[in-house]
């Protein structure tokens, strides 16, 4: 049984596939240092290690730590185990680390807001791509509510989608963004029944990248750059092969 209140911390390490990206997740310690050491093979006995749609990292950059509800955070993913998802069903199109991890992170809200990994690089992407908790919102909250023993539904006041990082845009060029995501999403939505089949972060990389060359037309580089997170121009493999091979389904 784990304890209510635990300070919950949130790490970084490059993507293996794109470094200039980060993978992201959750531990409910610090790790110790490990120089002129071999490094662990697996999380502290007795801690807990959030796997987000990731392998084990015995360490990594820190992006900072809140007090949180270990009993919530446990309950929303299961921690110590690489197949705890939330409700990140599938990979690359429901979301990736960053949106799991923040699952993961939600308990720290009833002290202000969440702690997310809004410092990751490549956050400004998956966010605008997916939201915060991924693109199954009602799902989330649904198990939030079950989680803390309330009803299932979408907490009042709260946007899934609101985008902090376009807020700042002038209408017109707000609404033709928005158009973009919302095309990438409605070309995504089909990929959830192929990614059971095949591997598919190739196809989703390749839209993602199509939809940053039609949004650098649109916005001046320093726009982009706020928006994104990223370079106009700058090729991105957000979705790692090795996690987008997870969602496939073995062959009998």
């Amino acid at each position: 049984m784990y304890m209510a209140g635990a300070v919950l911390y949130a790490w970084a390490r490059p993507l293996d596939i794109d470094p200039n990206l980060d993978h992201t997740w959750v531990t409910n310690y610090q790790p110790p240092s490990t120089l002129g050491q071999s490094q662990p093979i697996r999380w502290p006995p007795g801690e807990c290690f959030w796997f987000c749609w990731g392998t084990y990292h015995s360490a990594g950059s820190y992006l900072g730590h809140a007090l949180g509800d270990l009993g919530l955070s446990t309950c929303l993913v299961k921690p110590n185990d690489p197949q705890a998802h939330g409700t990140i069903f599938v990979y690359a199109v429901d979301g990736v680390c960053h949106q799991l991890a923040n699952q993961v992170l939600y308990s720290t809200a009833d002290r202000g807001p969440a702690l997310t990994v809004a410092n990751a690089r490549g956050y400004r992407l998956s966010h605008f791509l997916y939201g915060p908790y991924g693109r199954n919102p009602q799902a989330f909250w649904q198990q939030v509510a079950a989680c803390k023993g309330g009803p299932g539904k979408l907490e009042a006041g709260m946007d899934p989608f609101a985008d902090v990082f376009t807020a700042d845009l002038p209408p017109l060029k707000k609404e033709r963004l928005d158009a973009l995501r919302n095309e990438f999403r409605e070309r995504l939505q089909p990929m959830r029944g192929v990614a059971q089949e095949r591997n598919v972060a190739g196809d989703v990389n390749g839209l993602i990248n199509a939809m940053l060359a039609e949004a650098a037309k649109l916005l001046t580089v320093e726009e982009f750059r706020s928006v994104f997170g990223v370079e106009p121009g700058q090729h991105v493999n957000l979705v790692d092969p090795r996690m987008a091979g997870e969602s496939v389904r073995p062959r009998r």
